[in-house]
């Protein structure tokens, strides 16, 4: 596996290290690419099929996505960078999706939701054993760092933390400690 030398845009801790990594197949840019090619064909529309051939390439080759065995990261940019990460442990769902022409060519969106927003790895080939890996790599972190993968239960949903179990039962003790101070 590829460390972060790799990814000049990633900073890892010391004892952080990359599990899984990918990025957009170029299969989705092939209609900007058809059509970009179609207009090199005229003469007078060259320019313009040129710029969409290199804007299609550059959407689909500027977009990173980094799983390590603490965070969840994506990068995006062509002319400047942009970075999105969370922690494993703040994971709340993950789910893939694939539209009629994603699932003819086998590519869609795995979509990593915590608290503060949602990661989409957009059009990346084989959704669903991403979507496997993925959770056998939270999973992985559940056991290692004591954290809940939140299955069956009926506060949380696939990989919150058991701090936020945890949390939970603090303030409901703390509740419960107060009303018997009150009399209530």
């Amino acid at each position: 596996m590829a460390d972060a030398t790799t990814h000049e845009w990633l900073t890892l801790d010391d004892d952080e290290e990359i599990l899984w990594e990918n990025s957009p197949t170029l299969i989705t840019a092939a209609g900007e690419l058809v059509t970009g090619i179609a207009l090199c064909l005229t003469l007078l529309l060259a320019p313009i099929g040129l710029l969409m051939i290199a804007s299609a390439y550059l959407q689909v080759k500027n977009r990173d996505y980094v799983v390590t065995n603490k965070k969840f990261y994506k990068k995006t940019g062509v002319l400047s960078t942009d970075t999105d990460e969370t922690a494993l442990g703040n994971m709340q769902n993950l789910s893939y999706s694939q539209s009629f022409v994603g699932g003819m060519f086998d590519y869609g969106t795995v979509e990593i939701s915590d608290a503060s927003g949602t990661i989409a790895f957009k059009n990346v080939k084989n959704p669903g054993e991403v979507k496997e890996t993925l959770t056998e790599i939270s999973n992985e972190y559940g056991k290692r760092y004591g954290t809940s993968s939140g299955q069956g239960s009926s506060r949380s949903t696939g990989g919150v933390t058991g701090d936020v179990d945890r949390l939970y039962d603090e303030l409901r003790q703390a509740n419960e400690a107060m009303e018997d101070l009150l009399g209530k």
